[in-house]
């Protein structure tokens, strides 16, 4: 399975990650870009109902409309992203894009994935036996490796620690994170589809289930608004005073 995960740090950049776990094999974490979006730090991430635009809040006021296949676009073309254990430096030319060029996002509820699963048939190192022509009852222990634990049983399920207070994350889950804030990796600037303006911080980030083009976002004490977008053409449809700070919005 694949999915797609963002990450915002406070320094105000986004990190755009493909999740992959197979059944029988390592999963694996790939960064898909790596955005200097925000000069603060990120207060709020949100992604349409269609996944095929997410949105970022952050401390300098204002929120950015992304839109994946412009940043998986040098992929397309020939460019290598970073992989989480031997990450090299994107090479990416955001001066060829610009919003005037940039369609309105199409309706279809599929996501886009061809990327992520371009790097996905890229993993399979060999075929994968199967655990009845190994004669296990249980599938295989995983190979070790870098941010992963060595040895774990199959019965342990990692959720069921979430009610033990003195639990938390395997002590060298730092080496993966590590990794993949590398300052060393370049950012892309300047690749967003949209900017849209705040009196004060962006924490409350909604996309209408109805209604993917339609984006409701939410300012902090000095903005007291909930703003309404257009997110096809960066319209602003209307704001409804609250008078008090928005810090969530569904």
């Amino acid at each position: 399975m694949c999915e797609d995960l963002l990450v915002g740090d406070d320094s105000g950049k986004v990190y755009y990650y493909s999740v992959e776990w197979p059944d029988f094999a390592p999963g694996c974490m790939t960064m898909l870009a790596k955005l200097d979006a925000h000069s603060q730090n990120i207060c709020g991430l949100a992604w349409s109902p269609d996944g095929t635009q997410f949105v970022t809040g952050g401390n300098d006021n204002r929120a950015l409309l992304f839109d994946p296949s412009i940043l998986l676009h040098a992929d397309a073309e020939g460019h290598v992203s970073t992989h989480v254990p031997d990450p090299v430096a994107d090479t990416f030319d955001d001066s060829i894009f610009s919003t005037s060029q940039l369609p309105t996002p199409p309706s279809s509820p599929q996501r886009y994935r061809s990327a992520s699963r371009r790097r996905s048939s890229n993993l399979n190192r060999g075929p994968v036996r199967s655990t009845q022509s190994l004669g296990l009852e249980t599938p295989p222990p995983s190979p070790s490796r870098r941010g992963r634990v060595d040895s774990r049983s199959p019965t342990t399920d990692p959720l069921s620690s979430r009610g033990n207070p003195h639990s938390g994350p395997p002590q060298n889950a730092s080496v993966l994170r590590n990794r993949l804030v590398d300052p060393a990796i370049p950012a892309q600037a300047g690749v967003h589809v949209h900017s849209f303006y705040h009196a004060a911080a962006v924490k409350a980030i909604a996309f209408a289930p109805w209604q993917p083009n339609l984006l409701a976002t939410g300012g902090g004490s000095n903005d007291r608004q909930i703003h309404f977008f257009h997110t096809g053409s960066g319209a602003l449809l209307a704001l409804i005073n609250v008078f008090s700070q928005v810090t969530s919005l569904v």
